[in-house]
């Protein structure tokens, strides 16, 4: 993924995936996330993928529960926008 190293944005969208790399951090410019569609088998694990990335602030995720929303927001402190929904306020999500 080295590569990719100076990618912004990224749309993996319902591209049947199962799960994340561990280690994102090589994209360390990203700032905008779409991983909404796939079904990720350990959800955890894929939050965890998702806190090595350091610029990340925009994410589109399949959230089942009010537990995967909560542990997405306390895991990813600098997240900005959640689904498209609005913008985050103190670990909740503020519509509009």
């Amino acid at each position: 993924m080295s590569r990719f190293a100076e990618l912004e944005e990224l749309d993996l969208g319902a591209n049947a995936l199962a799960s994340l790399p561990p280690d994102l951090s090589s994209l360390s410019v990203l700032r905008s996330l779409n991983v909404a569609g796939n079904q990720f088998v350990d959800f955890e694990a894929a939050v965890a993928a998702l806190r090595t990335l350091p610029s990340l602030r925009k994410l589109s995720i399949n959230l089942e529960d009010k537990e995967n929303v909560r542990l997405v927001l306390d895991s990813l402190p600098s997240l900005e926008v959640l689904n498209d929904q609005g913008n985050i306020h103190r670990g909740m999500i503020v519509h509009g």
